[in-house]
């Protein structure tokens, strides 16, 4: 084989297997959610309670004495700020809170009520 028969066979090899692999790249990064800030355990301040926030967009709220589910809701994040849609188990009724991140380990939330209470990342898990 020639050196010019070489050369063409790389360069339909290379351009075969750009054409294969680059598409479903994109494609993977496209259907990849962006990592959650807010995934993970935090804390309430006062310690009673620990909110569990799953990567898929939903938190449960739990007495940390009993382990009794306090919260049942979904959350969303956009920029510095996180969504909160629950149903308070005590109450029994719907509610909302809006929260803000200050630094990486801390949200300060306001509640529908008007009620402010601050989660702080739980470093054990």
């Amino acid at each position: 084989m020639n050196n010019r028969a070489l050369a063409m066979l790389l360069v339909a090899g290379i351009a075969a297997a750009g054409c294969t692999t680059g598409p479903r790249s994109t494609q993977q990064a496209a259907n990849t959610p962006p990592p959650s800030r807010v995934s993970g355990q935090w804390m309430a301040t006062d310690g009673v309670a620990m909110s569990n926030f799953t990567p898929g967009g939903r938190f449960t709220t739990t007495l940390r004495a009993t382990g009794e589910t306090v919260t049942e809701g979904t959350y969303s994040e956009t920029g510095d700020r996180v969504a909160l849609d629950f149903y308070s188990v005590r109450q029994q009724r719907q509610s909302q809170a809006t929260c803000t991140f200050s630094g990486r380990e801390t949200l300060n939330c306001r509640n529908d009520t008007g009620s402010q209470f601050t989660l702080v990342r739980n470093a054990v898990g």
